[in-house]
């Protein structure tokens, strides 16, 4: 990691960077040997960690855990082939349209989203996941 500097705030261009530098050839001898299987394992931990972080409602540990999560997530990509700005711009893509599509259902049954409940959006948020993924 001789080619990384340290900053003060890093960016998914630093994480994703620092994955190439993980994985190339001089670079963790432990990364070098990681594939998507045996790298799976470490995502559902760091996924727990973040529900223990949550539960104990420690924001620092959230904070923290959030980041090894997010990390693990580009690590997978990478090993998958997959970019991970390209899924990420897939999934903002789809959320975006997800919640429009619950705006329109609920301004077409006249529900006011900051005042309905729980279940409500629940459902209009079901309903508009499913028109999205139909088209």
């Amino acid at each position: 990691m001789q080619d990384f500097q340290f900053k003060d705030k890093y960016d998914a261009y630093d994480l994703v960077k620092i994955m190439q530098l993980l994985r190339a050839p001089g670079g963790c001898p432990w990364d070098a040997e990681q594939t998507h299987q045996s790298i799976k394992k470490n995502l559902i931990e760091e996924t727990y960690e973040v529900i223990e972080a949550i539960n104990k409602d420690d924001k620092a540990l959230m904070c923290e855990e959030l980041g090894d999560l997010l990390f693990s997530a580009v690590n997978v990509a990478r090993l998958l082939g997959v970019d991970s700005e390209y899924a990420l711009t897939r999934s903002c893509d789809k959320f975006i349209r997800r919640f429009a599509e619950t705006e329109r259902l609920a301004i077409a049954e006249g529900i006011d989203l900051k005042t309905a409940d729980t279940d409500t959006k629940d459902r209009l948020w079901k309903e508009a996941k499913e028109i999205v993924h139909s088209r």
